[in-house]
């Protein structure tokens, strides 16, 4: 196949989920983000390795427009090898595979599927960046050897780690794929008597000792201890950060405190590459200041890289001078994309929103000040998410006890009411809503006082002096001298009334 057919033919994941069926020969990189071991049923002769993908247009972040799909996270693909050892040998979450003429088809849940076929090809390779450009896992075929990369391909792959380097960096596994997390028992006869099956960890090696079957033992984010017994050679090393997929596990005889691990046939080990978002919050958690992870000032808050803030300029975007521009402090801070966009004030956002028809969905910049909260009571704005459920619930709720060992996460949801030199001396103010369930938002977070959202474990114990000193600096926002730019949404709702959303926007510390 000649480079410029190879050219038409790359392609990503969105795309193929607009029409699986509309091309054959389709090429493409993908991110992977999950992995089983090479199983083999009874009605097949053949191995098959089951692997979860993603790339930059198809992921749990974005919105995908396309009719058959009903499940976005992430996509399936089952690749085929006669013996386990010529299955793709992937290491780390975030190793990337190169497909080649794989078939795409929908399943009944509406879940995108790409099956390895007679003319399919793959190969794996490392999805660090710096990392050489050859393949550390490829299948059986002599032209997969050391092959050479076109110029085209070389850009897709360098791309694609920085994309992936950047992703893995900002966001939780617990939010890219599927997760059945494992939440420690309570009831201390619950510790001794109750097994979990079909769990996923995420879990720091401490320890081998080759002598006992090989124990290899582990401990979690929150120090509790779990021992893995195999017998084949281990290739753990202690300080490594795995991540466990579909394991049992079960109290060890006579210790309360620590779990006993048993693999399963479904399950599998990838190692976390140390700038990810989740081996740095393990290591936090864990007191480790040892860890080899990236050491930034944004460490904590990576987030803040997407970001900037508006300082000195006045609504036409000139830049002020002297002690009016000295004495202005932009307490907010905007997606980059957003930062040169031009501010619209309350006054005119009041009439596009009479006439919302034709502004529906459109987003605004505007600047101005916050006069006032409907709320700033935490227990009211404050809520939590059950993700399979897709329900509120209020924080200390019973209710929400009930619910702790479900996925969650925490939102936000509350008015403000904001002003402009345009609405200053009247009586009007602009309505905006905070509604950050529908999409990750770091809103607080650069606060540093509250837990992050999915850090349910924390904000389950979380005491009223944090919940206390988080409503106080809310209320300071409440100044005409700190100038918040806020990027606004129109939205209308099922009922046809009009509002603005808060989106793309963060607070900065004070």
């Amino acid at each position: 196949m000649n480079t410029l057919t190879e050219f038409k033919n790359e392609t990503t994941l969105a795309t193929i989920a607009e029409n699986p069926e509309a091309n054959l020969h389709y090429l493409l990189f993908a991110v992977v983000i999950d992995v089983s071991e090479p199983t083999k049923h009874e009605d097949s002769s053949n191995y098959v390795t089951r692997l979860k993908v993603i790339d930059p247009s198809f992921n749990y972040k974005e919105e995908i427009d396309a009719e058959r799909l009903k499940f976005h996270k992430f996509v399936h693909i089952n690749i085929f090898s006669e013996k386990p050892e010529e299955s793709p040998r992937i290491q780390f979450v975030g190793d990337i595979i190169r497909l080649r003429r794989f078939k795409f088809k929908y399943t009944q849940k509406g879940e995108l599927i790409g099956n390895d076929v007679k003319y399919s090809n793959w190969l794996v390779y490392s999805g660090r960046k710096g990392e050489p450009l050859v393949s550390n896992s490829f299948k059986n075929y002599t032209k997969n050897i050391n092959r050479t990369l076109t110029k085209n391909e070389e850009g897709r792959l360098s791309d694609l780690r920085d994309w992936a380097d950047n992703f893995f960096y900002k966001n939780s596994l617990k939010y890219i794929s599927w997760w059945n997390d494992w939440k420690r028992p309570t009831d201390d006869k619950a510790k001794i008597a109750t097994s979990h099956e079909k769990v996923d960890l995420i879990l720091k090696c401490v320890g081998i000792d080759p002598v006992k079957k090989n124990r290899v033992s582990f401990i979690d984010r929150e120090n509790v201890a779990f021992d893995l017994f195999i017998t084949e050679k281990v290739s753990l090393k202690p300080g490594q950060i795995i991540k466990l997929r579909c394991v049992e596990i079960a109290a060890q005889k006579g210790k309360e405190t620590s779990r006993i691990i048993k693999l399963t046939p479904l399950s599998s080990c990838l190692l976390l590459p140390t700038f990810s978002c989740d081996y740095r919050h393990f290591e936090k958690a864990s007191g480790d200041k040892k860890s080899p992870a990236k050491s930034t000032k944004a460490d904590n808050f990576p987030f803040l890289s997407d970001y900037a803030v508006d300082e000195g300029k006045d609504a036409k975007g000139t830049p002020k001078k002297g002690a009016k521009a000295q004495a202005e402090k932009i307490v907010t801070a905007v997606k980059k994309n957003f930062a040169t966009k031009k501010t619209v004030s309350v006054a005119q956002l009041l009439e596009y929103q009479a006439n919302f028809q034709a502004y529906h969905t459109q987003r605004f910049a505007v600047k101005g000040y916050i006069a006032s909260f409907v709320s700033t009571d935490p227990h009211t704005i404050i809520k939590k998410l059950v993700l399979d459920e897709k329900k509120v619930v209020d924080l200390r709720s019973k209710e929400t006890k009930d619910k702790k060992d479900k996925r969650s996460k925490i939102i936000y949801h509350f008015v403000m009411h904001v002003k402009d030199e345009s609405v200053d001396k009247t009586d009007q103010f602009l309505d905006v809503y905070v509604l950050t369930g529908e999409y990750e938002s770091h809103l607080f977070s650069s606060w540093g006082i509250l837990p992050q959202n999915d850090d349910i474990s924390n904000w389950n114990t979380i005491k009223d002096n944090k919940l206390n000193e988080f409503e106080k600096k809310l209320k300071t926002l409440k100044n005409p001298e700190n100038k918040v730019k806020l990027i606004l949404e129109l939205m209308v709702t099922k009922q046809g009334k009009a509002f603005y959303r808060l989106v793309d926007t963060i607070f900065m510390p004070l």
